[in-house]
């Protein structure tokens, strides 16, 4: 069995804004467990010396978010089974 760590699978970023995939597990109704990913997307910036967290982004952040989202879909497209199995159906 595949183990799993706490961070991400994989990370980008452009500047300070980042896309992390995250690996998860989960349990279905029936009792089996099945695997799942999650994509987050965040900006750092610093605020009175401390570095800090958005998920809020602004007009010059767009193109940004694009060319990562699109960096990380064709990530998981290429890595992933199920999804290459989904397109391919």
């Amino acid at each position: 069995m595949q183990q799993y760590n706490n961070g991400p699978e994989k990370e980008i970023r452009a500047g300070a804004v980042s896309i992390s995939v995250w690996h998860n597990k989960g349990r279905s109704g029936q009792g089996g467990s099945f695997d799942y990913k999650t994509v987050s997307v965040s900006k750092r910036y610093q605020q009175n010396n401390q570095w800090k967290t958005t998920s809020s982004f602004r007009l010059e952040d767009i193109p940004k978010l694009i060319t990562l989202l699109q960096e990380i879909y064709k990530h998981l497209l290429l890595n992933d089974k199920d999804l290459i199995e989904l397109q391919a159906g």
